[in-house]
């Protein structure tokens, strides 16, 4: 239904400020730009090509673009927070296991913090997750100049719901039949599951149950974005708004009046040479889709949030409008304008600032051009023109040139064709390109070190490649920071502000715990930090720092210093686990703030009259303990010296025995000996002396015989007579 306003001059007041605003919005110059930029990334021809020659083109600003792309949504997921919410605890009464009341703290920052990053990234209606806002935004900021993200709120029609209740469970109010606050829409006595002893009969009934809603963000294309050219920060603008393509069907299921929608047939603003330079490459557009009949109708939904007075009161209210055409839909008072904008390279003092394909284009055109002489010169060179004198020319000689085949004949009269030899400049050319390519990487700070090629420099060394690679991420992670700035902790503080007006309670898990979530809860004001920017290398510095920092805590501690506690440590701890990646907290350590409370510490001077004490037990006990030690020790020195006197005289006796028994043993060999030697020494004689009695009687017998022998041969006449004689 279509708005009721005081009066008709009023109406049409608002109506020429709408009207008014929307047009001078329009910049036909940025859309030109955006246009161009989007032909340049796209590798599209510029126009001027000659039939003939090379019409290459070089693709600097989608090179750039991809790249700054990838390395920038990189660094953004990789930090796993995005943006962190920051208050103070606060205490809440709770039960305990045993049954008890115990109080507990709820850092709401912390609870923010995850479900907002669970909310954006992984609960999402429709296709459009989280990573696209992000990737689509960050596209069109970097080739188009600015990238626009709406975050609102879109409510969930309610879901009708068949359930079976007791008679006693439906609620008569002024609003009709209600079941826990439910509307019934229709309903019928049943027996069915009804036993004898059931206090009511039971009822099917119809109801309709309330669906929580939806917090969207949507990517706006630019060419669909308007805002006040004067504006320098979309909050402040007098005027801002978006041009959505919708047909007659998304009205009417938007609450609209059909006969006010199908009333309007020539709304449709004229086709923006952006979306012509996005369809280029495609067989059909947007635009072959605008006279579709009946419900599929398509119409222009302007959806504008403008600065205007419109109560009367002298201050300007920030209002939301749906208008179509001449035909005001909706007008609503509103806190705050819904989209978030960001530039690669913010200008001062404005709203939107240049892109990256500003900083390459005039070097796609330069560096195309050169490459196309390069290309065009080695063409020549390759394969030369011939020059022919006209008064050589026969019949055959053009058809002779002509006709490229080895061994083939030209037949000429008079002065031979000869090749027309012209010097290759495409060297000249190629090192244009190459400085062209070093004005770019100064330009973007992406270089061929960060790309992870591997040039002909002199500077290889690995702390050389680190120097030049930290140099190019420079710019790199400014731009990073832009867009984190200006789209995520928007989107962010966007829609916290959301959840906590139009939340509803849910569970969801948070430092490995379900934990039950209300953000209607959350503090009104409340802290955020980035916390994007950091890739990879930098992750493994805050582990470094971490740990570093970890080890002054524990020096701290043992040194008994008050400074570092529990608390203290477990936040080191946590963030180290967080970076890590190694799950969360809770697998690792407990919270000190869901640990019973400690013991109560004893009065100081108390404390120090029982240290004292204790020190000078411990003094006595030492001294007790010294000299139960030296008496020990006497004890201990008296039974060795004890056992190495006894030790020493067994030894003494040992020895003697040994030697007495062996002196024994000697005198009884000696003995023996002494005996078996005087009894050789008889044998000895005996054999000699029988040997010597042989020897006489033998000699004896042999001297008898001798003597016989003897007395034979003396003569017989002279008996007694001697031989001289």
């Amino acid at each position: 239904m279509a708005v009721e306003f005081p009066s008709e001059e009023k109406r049409a007041e608002f109506l020429n400020f709408l009207r008014s605003e929307q047009e001078r919005s329009y910049d036909p110059t940025l859309d030109d730009k955006r246009a161009t930029a989007i032909d340049f990334y796209n590798g599209r021809p510029f126009g001027d090509e000659v039939e003939g020659r090379s019409q290459a083109v070089t693709r600097d600003v989608a090179e750039v673009t991809n790249f700054l792309s990838v390395g920038i949504l990189g660094t953004i997921l990789a930090s796993g927070k995005v943006v962190e919410f920051e208050s103070e605890p606060e205490p809440v009464e709770s039960q305990g296991p045993d049954g008890q009341p115990t109080q507990t703290a709820i850092d709401y920052g912390e609870q923010a913090t995850a479900a907002i990053q669970w909310s954006f990234m992984r609960k999402r209606p429709g296709y459009r997750g989280g990573y696209r806002v992000l990737l689509d935004s960050l596209n069109a900021g970097l080739l188009e100049m600015s990238g626009i993200v709406k975050t609102y709120v879109e409510a969930v029609p309610p879901k009708q719901e068949e359930m079976v209740v007791l008679a006693d469970q439906i609620e008569e109010t002024d609003q009709g039949m209600s079941v826990d606050g439910m509307p019934v829409l229709s309903g019928e006595p049943t027996d069915e599951g009804w036993q004898p002893g059931m206090p009511a009969m039971q009822w099917r009934v119809m109801v309709e149950r309330p669906q929580p809603p939806k917090f969207c963000d949507v990517a706006v294309p630019n060419e669909f974005f308007r805002v006040s050219p004067d504006a320098a920060d979309l909050d402040e603008a007098i005027y801002v708004g978006e041009r959505m393509p919708k047909t007659a069907s998304d009205l009417v299921q938007m609450g609209y009046a059909a006969e006010d929608v199908t009333s309007i047939w020539d709304n449709a603003p004229s086709y923006s040479v952006v979306e012509g330079a996005r369809d280029a490459e495609r067989g059909s557009s947007r635009q072959s889709v605008d006279q579709r009949p009946g419900a599929a109708k398509r119409l222009w939904l302007d959806e504008e949030y403008p600065l205007y007075d419109l109560n009367g009161d002298g201050i300007a209210e920030r209002l939301f409008v749906h208008r179509v055409g001449d035909v005001i839909l909706k007008v609503q008072e509103i806190e705050e304008q819904p989209y978030s904008l960001w530039s690669p390279f913010p200008m001062p003092h404005r709203l939107i600032g240049q892109s990256v394909a500003d900083q390459t284009m005039d070097i796609q055109r330069i560096r195309s051009v050169l490459l196309r002489q390069a290309l065009d010169s080695m063409y020549i060179a390759n394969a030369p023109r011939t020059l022919v004198d006209e008064t050589s020319i026969t019949v055959d000689t053009i058809d002779d040139l002509l006709t490229v085949r080895p061994g083939a004949l030209i037949r000429y009269r008079g002065t031979k064709p000869e090749p027309l030899v012209q010097t290759d400049t495409s060297p000249t050319a190629f090192n244009a390109m190459e400085m062209m390519s070093a004005e770019r990487e100064s330009r973007t700070g992406i270089t061929r070190q960060s790309q992870g090629l591997n040039p002909d420099t002199m500077n290889k060394t690995a702390s050389g490649m680190a120097m030049l690679q930290a140099n190019a991420q420079q710019i790199e992670l400014y731009v990073t920071r832009n867009f984190a700035e200006m789209i995520v902790m928007n989107i962010f503080a966007k829609r916290y502000r959301l959840m906590r007006a139009y939340g509803q309670p849910f569970r969801m898990k948070i430092e490995g715990k379900y934990t039950e979530v209300d953000p209607r809860k959350w503090p009104e004001e409340i802290d955020m930090s980035i916390t994007v920017g950091l890739g990879t290398g930098n992750k493994d510095q805050r582990l470094q720092y971490r740990m570093a920092l970890l080890d002054v805590q524990k020096q701290f501690v043992m040194n008994g210093s008050r400074i570092v506690g529990e608390e203290e440590l477990y936040q080191n701890a946590k963030r180290l686990v967080s970076d890590s990646g190694l799950g969360t907290a809770s697998d690792y350590f407990k919270d000190p703030s869901t640990l019973p409370p400690a013991e109560p510490q004893p009065d100081p001077e108390t404390a120090k009259v029982q240290a004292e004490a204790q020190t000078q037990q411990a003094k006595d006990a030492q001294a007790h303990q010294q000299a139960m030690g030296k008496l020990q020790l006497q004890q201990q020195s008296q039974q060795a010296e004890s056992a190495l006197k006894q030790q020493s005289n067994d030894q003494d006796m040992q020895i003697k025995a040994a030697a007495a028994e062996q002196a024994a043993q000697l005198a009884n060999a000696k003995a023996t000996e002494e005996a078996r030697l005087a009894r050789e020494k008889l044998d000895f004689e005996k054999q000699l002396a029988r040997e010597k009695l042989e020897f006489d009687q033998e000699m004896a017998r042999k001297q008898q015989k001798a003597d016989a022998a003897a007395d034979d041969e003396l003569p017989a006449s002279r008996p007694g007579g001697s031989l001289a004689e």
